[in-house]
């Protein structure tokens, strides 16, 4: 157990695509999935379909956790947890990598979130994925795609 988080893009498809999507998904297997870590057909709850693409992954990034929990505060969400649906990341990335470069995420204390990953900077690459969560963002910002974090402990 401990907290583990996602950044990941989204982008609205035709029903035809999906339902050649959904197929080809459901026909690899487990590890096929695991290996190739391909984009996951899904219907949104008004049952539109879209493409759900992981862009990044982390665990127990907890300095990363208290960055974008004052984030989701900042813009008026109700409590500091995004866990089901993910914390849209707009323009915030331009922020975001000003402080991540100068290595000023918040120190976040949390039960699942394990010791300070400062701590771990050079081992785990977190410098390196976050810059390339921001860059990856970006990317797909200007390619109309929206793009999320999420996490889950």
């Amino acid at each position: 157990m401990g907290l583990d988080q996602y950044g990941y893009t989204t982008e609205t498809i035709t029903q035809a695509d999906y339902e050649v999507r959904l197929a080809e998904f459901d026909a690899m297997s487990p590890d096929e999935k695991w290996e190739k870590n391909p984009p996951v057909p899904m219907l949104d709850p008004e049952g539109n379909p879209h493409l759900k693409t992981e862009i990044s992954y982390w665990r127990k990034h907890n300095r990363l956790q208290g960055y974008m929990s004052d984030l989701w505060i900042e813009k008026g969400r109700p409590n500091k947890y995004f866990t089901e649906d993910g914390q849209p990341m707009d323009d915030y990335f331009k922020y975001m990598e000003k402080i991540v470069k100068d290595l000023n995420l918040p120190e976040t204390n949390g039960f699942f979130f394990g010791s300070d990953s400062y701590n771990y900077l050079k081992e785990d690459r977190l410098l390196e994925s976050d810059l390339e969560f921001i860059q990856q963002g970006r990317i797909a910002l200007k390619q109309g795609k929206k793009v999320y974090y999420s996490c889950w402990w």
